[in-house]
C-alpha cells in the first residue's frame, strides 16, 4: 500500500521470495520509494499502481526510473479525463487501464492510450460481464490483467477463470 518509503521497503523486504510485487506509488517521493522497493527485493517482477495521481508531467519523469529498475507495468497513471493525453505518450513500459476499463464499452477508448485492460469483475457486471470485456479487449490487440476490489476468495475465485487468459494476475 501507499505509505512511507521506509515502511515500503521493509514490506518488500518481507516479500522478496514472491514472484510479483505491485507498489503503489501516487505521491511524493515516489522515486525513492520505488527505488528503495526495488533495492529491497532485487528479485521480483514488480507492477506500479499510481491510482490516477500522475499528469503526463509526471509520468514522463518516472518512465525512465521505472525502465532502469526493471518495472513491467504501469496502472492508470492518470485520471480516466485526463488520460487524452496519453496518446502522444510512447512508453516504453505497457501502461494499463484500470479505473478507465471498467466495461466492454470502455474498450473502444482505451486504444491509442494503452497496452493493458484491467479486468474487475465487481466492475465489470460480474463474470459475465468480464467475459465480455474480455474478449472484447483481445479483439483490439490489448494485454490482459485481472484484478480485484477487497473481497473474500469466494468472491475472487472468478477472476481466476479470467486469469488463465491474463499476462498479470492481481487477486
Amino acid at each position: 500500500t501507499l505509505n512511507t518509503t521506509d515502511h515500503m521497503a521493509a514490506q518488500a523486504e518481507r516479500y522478496r521470495d514472491y514472484p510479483l510485487l505491485k507498489v503503489k506509488l501516487g505521491g511524493r517521493g515516489d522515486e525513492n520509494a520505488i527505488r528503495a522497493v526495488r533495492a529491497a527485493a532485487p528479485g521480483p517482477r514488480i507492477t506500479v499502481d499510481a491510482n490516477t495521481a500522475w499528469s503526463l508531467r509526471k509520468l514522463e519523469a518516472m518512465e525512465p526510473v521505472l525502465v532502469e529498475l526493471g518495472v513491467e507495468l504501469i496502472e492508470q497513471p492518470m485520471p480516466p479525463g485526463d488520460d487524452d493525453a496519453l496518446l502522444e505518450f510512447r512508453s516504453r513500459i505497457p501502461i494499463a487501464a484500470d479505473e478507465s476499463c471498467q466495461t466492454v464499452d470502455d474498450v473502444s477508448g482505451l486504444i491509442g492510450k494503452y497496452q493493458t485492460a484491467v479486468i474487475k469483475l465487481d466492475k465489470a457486471g460480474g463474470l459475465t460481464g468480464g467475459i465480455d470485456l474480455l474478449n472484447a479487449a483481445r479483439e483490439a490487440g490489448l494485454e490482459l490483467m485481472v484484478s480485484c476490489m477487497i473481497a473474500t476468495s469466494l468472491g475472487m475465485a472468478p477472476g481466476r477463470l479470467i486469469g488463465t487468459y491474463c499476462k498479470t494476475v492481481d487477486l
